[in-house]
């Protein structure tokens, strides 16, 4: 993924260059490019472990659609991607006070950024973690501060805030298909088993299926409030599920046509 990465960095900015962008504008694009094909093959390891290659097939587009539209909201990808691992457990370690505090942190900043289901989702992240085998008790802590916060900030907030800005076609066709993605991922991979990073013991598949899920639900729930303000900003992990699930499609379609 370390070549990936560099790849990316110098075809975009390469890209950039030919297009006539001022040299510091042109690295700055590149970074935005590099960094968001990088959270893209993230999410989609989290959202399938057991599947390495699964994680690769979004890239393409990701690279792509960073060149077009706009900086991605890479502050919404990192809370995806860390609540993520504290649930799926891949790494073998349990979210430390640290961790948790600064998932808090960045739910609230989001919340700030006008997405406001983040610290409704991380509260529901905390008591999973905290009652899923292995249960990190302490997290039950976590999720009363952060329901907490989310209560808080609501109500401080609420008259300043256009919460629903209405529905639109795009967001509500990318949902759609986004829950069937999630769908298809979650039925496809549920008999799999892989083993964390540091005690090599087998993840409880339903920490993994509730990471699927959150994660679709969180996106999905954004797409709904603000439409296409939010797809413009979120779609890297949008196109991590569909990565994910086409990479389970096509090995599906390969398996069938084997039998016959």
């Amino acid at each position: 993924m370390i070549f990936v990465f560099l790849a990316v960095f110098v075809a975009a900015f390469l890209y950039q260059l030919a297009v006539l962008v001022p040299l510091v504008k042109a690295l700055s694009s590149a970074a935005v490019s590099a960094f968001a094909v990088f959270l893209t093959w993230a999410l989609a390891r989290e959202i399938d472990p057991a599947n390495e290659w699964s994680a690769f097939v979004a890239l393409p587009a990701v690279f792509i659609a960073t060149l077009t539209l706009e900086r991605p909201a890479f502050l919404a990808l990192l809370f995806i991607l860390l609540f993520s691992r504290v649930l799926n457990g891949t790494t073998g370690i349990q979210a430390k006070t640290g961790d948790a505090i600064l998932l808090v942190g960045l739910g609230a900043l989001l919340f700030n950024n006008g997405m406001i289901t983040a610290l409704v989702i991380l509260t529901i992240v905390n008591i999973l973690d905290a009652y899923l085998k292995p249960a990190n008790r302490k997290q039950i802590i976590f999720a009363f501060l952060t329901l907490g916060a989310f209560l808080a900030m609501f109500i401080v907030f609420y008259e300043n805030r256009n919460i629903f800005q209405g529905q639109d076609l795009y967001s509500n066709i990318i949902s759609l298909l986004l829950a069937a993605a999630a769908l298809i991922i979650m039925v496809m991979t549920r008999h799999d088993q892989v083993a964390d990073d540091k005690n090599r013991l087998m993840l409880n598949k339903y920490r993994v299926f509730f990471v699927q899920l959150l994660a679709a639900v969180f996106i999905i729930g954004e797409l709904f409030l603000k439409g296409n303000d939010n797809l413009l900003i979120i779609y890297p992990a949008i196109l991590a599920y569909f990565g994910v699930a086409f990479y389970h499609f096509v090995r599906l379609g390969r398996r069938v046509i084997k039998a016959q």
